[in-house]
């Protein structure tokens, strides 16, 4: 069995700072320096665009910009990183099972109305169980 990625997630680097101080929220507490986030192994990592909540009661909404059909939401920013992963894997792995190839990562995907844009790994598990 091969694991081609392991947990965490870095925020990319823009231009003009963090890609997660858009849309005037130079407060984002969950923005941390890609430089400090470290992956192991051989992995794909998709962009993933944030839309925080603009109201009270609204949800945060997830969308991998370069794997077409993985769309989430969370409670809140947390909540919607673990239910975009969980899309990713369960997406991927159905690629998988059909046998069909999993999209490359876009280098250049981007979401300018995002609120923040962040590499998400992802973890897939192939290969046959052992009897």
């Amino acid at each position: 069995m091969t694991v081609y990625a392991l947990g965490a997630v870095a925020i990319l680097p823009a231009r003009r700072g963090l890609i997660g101080v858009n849309r005037g929220r130079p407060d984002c507490r969950f923005c941390v320096p890609a430089e400090n986030m470290q992956y192991h192994g051989r992995m794909l990592r998709y962009h993933v665009a944030f839309y925080l909540p603009q109201a009270a009661g609204e949800l945060v909404v997830a969308e991998a910009l370069d794997f077409p059909g993985a769309v989430s939401q969370g409670f809140d920013l947390p909540d919607a990183r673990r239910m975009i992963s969980s899309a990713l894997e369960d997406l991927a792995q159905l690629l998988l099972e059909e046998g069909k190839p999993l999209p490359a990562p876009d280098p250049d995907a981007s979401a300018p109305d995002a609120d923040l844009i962040e590499l998400v790994p992802l973890s897939v598990q192939t290969g046959a169980l052992r009897p």
